[in-house]
C-alpha cells in the first residue's frame, strides 16, 4: 500500500528529517575522531612497549626468524592471558598452530601429553607469565624441548622470575606488562616486524644484569596503525564505500584491501564473500590467483607510471606509440 502524505505534513517533517541528517552527520564525525584518539593512543602503547621489551639470549642471532619455509612453528600458551593477540599476530608472518597448556590438565598439568603432540615441529614459541613458574613442570617442559628443538620464550611478568630461566639459553623476549600492546610487539619482533632495542635496568642474577639486551634489525613489514605513518585513520574511511560499491555492482564477490607506507602495514582488511552464490567470507589470509589478470594488471601500473613520466598521454590513439599498429583496425 502507497501512503499519501499532504503538503503542510511534508513541511513539518522536513525540520524533523534536517535535524536527524545532520545528528547522523555529527555522530558520524564524532566516531571518526574518536577513532583517530583510540590509534593515537594504541600508538604511545606500541611505542612504550618497544621501550621496555627486552631480548636475551640471541648470541646466535635466532631473532628474528629467517628461511621460514623450512620452519614448522607451534606457539604454546603456559599461562598467558594475551595468547589471541600474540597468536593472531604470529600468523600474519607464517602458519602457526596454537597450543595451550589448559587442554593438557586432567588431575594435574600433564606436559608429556603436550610434548609428544610438539613432535612433528621444530621451532616452539612458548608463552609464560608469573603463574607458569609455579609449577615445576613447566622448567622440565622447556629444559626438554631446548634439548631437541629450536624455542623461543616470551614472558611477561616479574623480572626477579627471569631467575627462573637461568638454565635457558634459547632467545628469552620479556615486557614487565601483559596486555595487547606487548603482545602485538613480541610477536613481531620475533620475526623482525619490529627491532630489538630495549636494554634490562636492573641487576637481576649473576646472567640478566643491568644494560643486558640484544639488539635485532626490522627485516620484515611491521603492522600498526594508521597514524604510525602519519596519516590519519579517517582519511582510509573511503576504502569502505570503494569495495562496497564494487561487491554491489557485481565487479567483484569479495576482496582483500592492504595499504603500506614506510614498511608499514596501517590497513588490513577483507570485504564481502568468495563467490557471489556461496556465502565464505572472504579473510584476509586467503590467497587470490591473479594469472588471469597479468595482462591488466601489468599494463596499468606501467601505463600509471609512464603517464607520470609524461610519456604517455591516455587521448592519443595507440599508432601514436606502436608503429605496427597505424595499418591495422586498433590504430585509433
Amino acid at each position: 500500500m502507497v501512503r499519501m502524505y499532504s503538503v503542510n505534513k511534508v513541511k513539518l517533517w522536513l525540520p524533523v528529517m534536517a535535524f536527524l541528517f545532520i545528528h547522523l552527520l555529527v555522530l558520524s564525525a564524532c566516531a571518526t575522531s574518536n577513532d583517530h584518539r583510540v590509534n593515537e593512543n594504541k600508538l604511545e602503547q606500541e611505542k612504550l612497549a618497544e621501550r621496555t621489551t627486552v631480548l636475551f639470549n640471541n648470541e646466535k642471532q635466532i631473532i628474528p626468524l629467517i628461511n621460514l619455509d623450512l620452519l614448522k612453528i607451534a606457539s604454546v600458551n603456559l599461562g598467558s592471558g594475551t595468547s589471541a593477540v600474540f597468536d593472531s599476530m604470529l600468523n600474519k608472518y607464517a602458519l602457526v598452530k596454537r597450543f595451550s597448556g589448559a587442554d593438557y590438565h586432567t588431575d594435574s598439568l600433564n606436559l608429556d601429553d603436550l610434548i609428544d603432540d610438539l613432535k612433528f615441529f621444530n621451532t616452539i614459541v612458548i608463552q609464560l607469565n608469573d603463574e607458569s613458574f609455579k609449577d615445576p613442570q613447566t622448567n622440565h617442559f622447556l629444559l626438554d624441548n631446548q634439548k631437541n628443538k629450536q624455542i623461543i620464550v616470551f614472558f611477561e611478568g616479574d623480572a626477579r622470575n627471569l631467575k627462573m630461566l637461568e638454565d635457558i639459553y634459547a632467545p628469552v623476549i620479556w615486557n614487565e606488562k601483559s596486555n595487547h600492546s606487548t603482545a602485538n610487539f613480541a610477536a613481531q619482533l620475533v620475526f623482525g616486524g619490529v627491532s630489538a632495542k630495549a636494554k634490562l635496568k636492573n641487576n637481576i642474577s649473576d646472567r640478566y644484569k643491568s644494560g643486558y639486551g640484544f639488539e635485532t634489525p626490522q627485516i620484515r613489514l611491521k603492522y600498526t596503525v594508521p597514524e604510525d605513518a602519519g596519516i590519519n585513520s579517517k582519511d582510509l574511511k573511503p576504502i569502505d564505500a570503494i569495495v562496497a560499491e564494487a561487491i554491489q555492482g557485481k565487479a567483484t564477490p569479495g576482496a582483500v584491501v592492504m595499504v603500506l607506507k614506510d614498511g608499514k602495514v596501517i590497513f588490513n582488511q577483507a570485504y564481502g564473500n568468495h563467490t557471489y552464490d556461496t556465502k565464505v567470507p572472504t579473510k584476509i589470509t586467503d590467497i587470490f590467483d591473479l594469472a588471469s589478470v597479468t595482462k591488466i594488471s601489468a599494463t596499468t601500473l606501467a601505463v600509471m607510471e609512464l603517464y607520470d613520466q609524461g610519456k604517455l598521454k591516455l587521448d592519443t590513439n595507440i599508432g601514436a606509440y606502436i608503429p605496427k599498429a597505424r595499418k591495422t583496425n586498433k590504430n585509433e
